[in-house]
């Protein structure tokens, strides 16, 4: 048998020492940084690769563990495994090992074309899982997963939850957006492969379906929602007819989301915590107002029974204050003036619309560089903002709408604006400028 050997080039130059930091600090796969020892010089079958897995879960931790090198040797012995139970450990390694080389290196985001290759990584794990459905993934102990086996007629098979990858792919698209300046080139790049983790969170939903994990459909579900409520379905027309969707799924080439968002948040609201419901409500709340629909929103918003005790999470507080927002900005729309002033007279007043909309982080001087640090994390992408002047537009309007009558009514005296102090107080610096 003629053995299948993987052989680095060797260079006439010598790399120093700290050039060599340099190189693998940058999370590339540079030729230079692989050194002699870990090359693979063995038959590449199903018998080595499993010894070379456990020679790395050996080495893990300890000093001289180099990540990269193992993501470079593991894609390369990628062909050679015929096994399928080694053809999923040799994918499940892979991945892991592509996040703890982020981890190891003391990057806070992974670049775009290492996100990529971990996605692709993920797509080609839940093709191989699609060809044996009864086979699951799943974090416990072994007598448990032998019980469940016996319980369910499945092959479970006790080594990751595939789930936590996907939520830190999902939280590296987040860092990367807003680490990158809006509207820049790179920013873009990083958007257009949102489209990326969509795919993912739907197969991987398709995945946990069929395995009758309920648990984890209600977490995708919620994924699947971030990402997909604040969007107009304009939008996804606009994508359509320019050809910028590559996407297979269904839900980006209908006419709208409407649906889409309906099953999600209803899955959600079956299966859901609490903390998971009112999040689920929130973006349906959301994703209603935003295509005008007022009234469906107004009576979910009040079907919820939010409050703030329920709001206990600096997140839950965003995204109710965002939902709240634009619930005024649909009854401008609607022509429903009093409750846009109910909506938005709160938030407008404070002077405070861009931190609480995550949008903007506070002025204050004496800030700690821990709490500045900490507003930063909690910011929203760019492309997910609202635009504050409309706000304040729409607000006023109201305001205007309803005082300027009250005004000319009794403009022999003076009255208190009770419905808007903040109209009365724009009016009273506009008519200080023009005595002046």
């Amino acid at each position: 048998m003629v053995e299948k050997k993987v052989e680095v080039e060797k260079k006439d130059e010598v790399v120093e020492p700290e050039e060599e930091k340099k190189e693998v600090k940058k999370l590339e796969f540079k030729e230079t940084v692989i050194k002699d020892k870990e090359e693979i010089k063995f038959e590449i079958n199903d018998l080595n690769i499993r010894k070379y897995l456990l020679s790395i879960n050996e080495k893990r931790g300890r000093s001289g563990y180099e990540p990269l090198v193992h993501v470079r040797n593991l894609t390369q012995l990628m062909g050679g495994a015929k096994d399928f139970d080694v053809k999923i450990d040799l994918l499940v390694s892979l991945i892991k090992i592509r996040f703890e080389a982020t981890q190891i290196m003391g990057e806070s985001i992974m670049n775009l074309e290492y996100w990529k290759k971990t996605c692709e990584s993920m797509g080609s794990l839940l093709n191989e899982l699609k060809q044996k459905p009864t086979y699951l993934l799943k974090e416990g102990l072994i007598e448990e997963a032998k019980e469940q086996s016996s319980e369910t007629g499945t092959d479970t098979k006790v080594q990751t939850n595939i789930l936590s990858y996907l939520e830190l792919l999902d939280m590296f698209l987040t860092i990367g957006l807003k680490g990158e300046e809006a509207k820049s080139a790179m920013y873009v790049q990083w958007l257009k492969n949102e489209v990326k983790l969509l795919e993912l969170a739907e197969d991987m939903l398709d995945y946990y379906k069929r395995a009758k994990i309920i648990q984890a459909q209600t977490r995708i579900s919620l994924i699947l929602l971030e990402r997909l409520h604040y969007k107009h379905d304009s939008l996804l027309k606009l994508m359509r007819e320019k050809g910028t969707v590559t996407t297979k799924r269904e839900y980006y080439l209908e006419e709208n989301m409407k649906k889409k968002v309906e099953t999600l948040a209803s899955f959600v609201y079956e299966h859901g915590n609490d903390k998971q419901k009112i999040r689920a409500a929130l973006y349906q709340i959301y994703h209603h107002c935003l295509h005008g629909r007022y009234y469906e929103g107004r009576d979910l918003f009040l079907y919820s029974r939010m409050n703030q005790q329920h709001l206990y999470d600096i997140n839950l507080q965003v995204y109710y204050n965002r939902a709240l927002v634009q619930l005024g900005l649909a009854a401008f729309q609607c022509g429903e003036i009093e409750s846009v002033l109910e909506c938005l007279g709160d938030m407008v007043a404070t002077a405070r619309l861009k931190e609480l909309l995550a949008q903007g982080v506070s002025g204050r001087k004496d800030k700690s560089t821990k709490q500045d640090q900490e507003e930063s994390k909690k910011l929203l992408p760019y492309h997910m903002h609202i635009n504050v002047d409309l706000i304040e537009a729409e607000y006023l309007i109201s305001a205007m709408l309803i005082e300027v009558p009250r005004v000319a009514k009794h403009r022999h005296c003076i009255i208190e604006y009770q419905n808007s102090r903040h109209f009365r107080k724009v009016m009273q610096d506009f008519e200080r400028k023009n005595v002046s």
